[in-house]
């Protein structure tokens, strides 16, 4: 990201080194990164504690495996179209 900035990002929770809301946490806390839309597709069950710590970090968050590609696709045209 330091070399090229995304349009959109779309994260997984479930990540080796850093977990999807350190990650989310960290683009939001850098101001050329911040306006960066984020999807979370996630296997993870998320509880209250979970939703809490995405607020105002990702703009939608998608249970993998309950979704089509279509609607990934039209939600991410209808956050490239905010832009």
């Amino acid at each position: 990201m330091e070399e090229r900035t995304p349009a959109l990002i779309l994260l997984d929770l479930l990540m080796p080194t850093m977990d999807g809301f350190e990650f989310a946490w960290a683009v939001r806390r850098d101001a050329r990164w911040r306006s960066i839309p984020i999807i979370v597709s996630t296997s993870k069950d998320l509880g209250p504690e979970d939703r809490a710590r995405l607020a105002g970090h990702v703009e939608s968050v998608l249970a993998k495996g309950a979704y089509t590609p279509e609607e990934l696709l039209r939600q991410i045209r209808e956050l490239a179209a905010r832009k």
